[in-house]
């Protein structure tokens, strides 16, 4: 698969798994979160899409690398977002999930309360990154943006706070990026250890992923 290819994709999966976050996320926390997405999903793409195309690593190391960005921004954006950062994102782990489901939702947007929807949504850029860079099927890398989607009609406040045009926009892209795949040869399907050695933009390029995530989460 050539260079071009892996960051067209990526690109266009970074911004469906953006717009699943924003919606995502808007489910269960009230204010700005267009900032921290941007800052997750742009990190965590750029980076595992960047080792990718120096040398392919072992999916260890994939996995590993994606936690360790989803680590590194949950805590600059606790920073930034906090006074008390550490105590913050350990309340947000340990009790994030229990305090937004048994709170009306959405709830205010406070770290504690943001941490738990932040770690679904860079997990799930994580593994969707890595299935686009590593499989041939057209359909995994999709599985983790729909999951999103899934999750919060499953625990949102019912039908007023969902804005379906979203939902349908997320499934409709996830399928139409799934199909353009399938209809790929096998060789163009996954990077599979091979990248061409023509020259590209790399940081130009993953500068455009981070503008259009960007008008996706101020949308």
């Amino acid at each position: 698969m050539n260079r071009l290819g892996v960051i067209a994709q990526a690109t266009a999966l970074a911004i469906l798994t953006a717009g699943a976050g924003w919606w995502f996320v808007g489910v269960f926390v009230s204010g700005s979160v267009a900032l921290p997405l941007v800052l997750m999903v742009v990190t965590v793409t750029a980076t595992l899409v960047g080792i990718h195309l120096i040398r392919v690593p072992s999916l260890l190391v994939d996995l590993l690398v994606g936690t360790v960005c989803v680590a590194a921004v949950l805590f600059v954006v606790a920073v930034v977002r906090s006074a008390q950062p550490t105590v913050d994102l350990l309340e947000g782990l340990v009790n994030g999930w229990a305090r937004v489901l048994t709170t009306e939702l959405p709830v205010a947007g406070r770290m504690d309360l943001l941490v738990a929807p932040l770690v679904v949504i860079g997990l799930a850029t994580v593994v969707g990154v890595v299935a686009l860079l590593r499989s041939r099927s057209a359909w995994l890398p999709m599985a983790p943006l729909l999951v999103i989607v899934a999750l919060g009609l499953a625990f949102g406040d019912g039908a007023a706070s969902q804005p379906w045009a979203v939902v349908a926009g997320l499934v409709g892209g996830s399928c139409a990026l799934a199909l353009l795949r399938s209809s790929l040869p096998v060789s163009e399907a996954s990077l599979d250890g091979r990248v061409d050695d023509e020259p590209t933009l790399v940081m130009p390029s993953l500068g455009g992923i981070a503008a259009l995530i960007g008008a996706v989460g101020l949308a």
